[in-house]
């Protein structure tokens, strides 16, 4: 009998463990996230810039957490700069993977300029408060962030950020 609870408690150990793709090439230093609101759409205009330090040479790619656009809900991703320069990118599957332009060396610090828009299927609810006025609320725990937000969704990353949001002034 003891045996089996081993063995299950094993079992669901190994089933409950975290299984996000950690990058061990890279650690996130800071987020700056400019977004436009609008009362005519749901729909958000956004850019990104995200400030790597890369801890091993040679990194090929950086993934970030990008809920990918289907039925009308998700975001498109429009354009990745570096420097100043346009970057190769893939957006399929929730994942926004970059390509830098040539590879990094340990100790490098490299910014990434991301430009999206579509509408949140989650994390950031808009909608009419019991008043009947429109609000913009984010809701983002515990990984609701890659609705509408290009970043390391999970906590082995942490990240200082900043948000500079225009919206309708009323």
């Amino acid at each position: 009998m003891r045996r089996f609870l081993l063995a299950t408690l094993l079992c669901a150990i190994r089933l409950s463990a975290d299984s996000y793709p950690r990058q061990p090439g890279i650690d996130a230093q800071h987020y700056i996230f400019e977004l436009t609101l609008s009362d005519d759409t749901d729909e958000i205009v956004g850019q990104a810039t995200v400030e790597f330090r890369f801890v091993q040479d040679g990194v090929a790619k950086v993934a970030l957490d990008l809920t990918s656009a289907v039925d009308g809900k998700g975001m498109t991703v429009t354009e990745v700069t570096s420097a100043g320069g346009a970057l190769e990118f893939t957006h399929q599957s929730d994942r926004l993977v970059i390509k830098p332009a040539s590879p990094p060396h340990a100790g490098d610090l490299r910014q990434f300029t991301i430009r999206y828009h579509g509408i949140p299927a989650n994390g950031l609810r808009i909608g009419a408060n019991k008043y009947g006025e429109r609000t913009f609320f984010s809701q983002n725990w515990p990984n609701l962030a890659r609705q509408w937000l290009p970043m390391i969704d999970h906590p082995y990353d942490k990240a200082t950020s900043e948000f500079i949001i225009t919206a309708p002034s009323k």
